[in-house]
């Protein structure tokens, strides 16, 4: 496994799908800020300065079976880790991890083809941990939860073991 930390990227999703072809299977690009994020239908993700998990991971050996369900697997994995810290945690399709109807957190998957071969795809997602002010209505963190700061590389370090593990 490859591992990339940057300070600042325009989105971990989109630097991978740019250079997919460079990098190999399991490299994962995390960032403390995103300048352009964005999740399911290129909707804004918000979030403070080294305060959340922002992490793409890019998998090139992945069979059309695989890719099918990979957005909700993924999303099932941070929902298991996120329950060891909070209760009340579910899936609301297609993407987002609620606490309480609040998003925590959301997966985002994106496939490359070429001739109907699969040659990649980048698994997006993104947790909010210590931000407690949310520009938006219905979003919640870790800290909001559990009224306590958590080490955001050390919760990017467990969500990331889970899914090689699953991969």
């Amino acid at each position: 496994m490859t591992y990339i930390h940057k300070k600042v990227v325009s989105s971990t999703q989109k630097e991978l799908m740019m250079h997919m072809d460079t990098f190999p299977h399991l490299t994962v690009l995390s960032a403390g800020y995103q300048t352009e994020g964005h999740g399911q239908f290129d909707r804004i993700w918000e979030s403070e300065k080294d305060q959340n998990v922002l992490c793409s991971i890019l998998v090139k050996d992945i069979s059309t079976h695989q890719l099918v369900d990979l957005q909700k697997d993924i999303a099932y994995i941070i929902i298991d880790i996120l329950k060891t810290y909070i209760s009340d945690v579910s899936f609301k399709e297609p993407n987002d991890i609620l606490v309480k109807n609040n998003k925590i957190a959301g997966v985002i998957v994106e496939s490359k083809t070429r001739n109907q071969e699969i040659l990649g795809a980048v698994i997006g997602f993104g947790v909010n941990v210590n931000q407690t002010t949310f520009s938006i209505p219905h979003v919640t963190s870790m800290k909001r939860e559990c009224k306590t700061a958590f080490d955001v590389l050390k919760i990017e370090e467990i969500i990331i073991e889970k899914i090689r593990a699953f991969i």
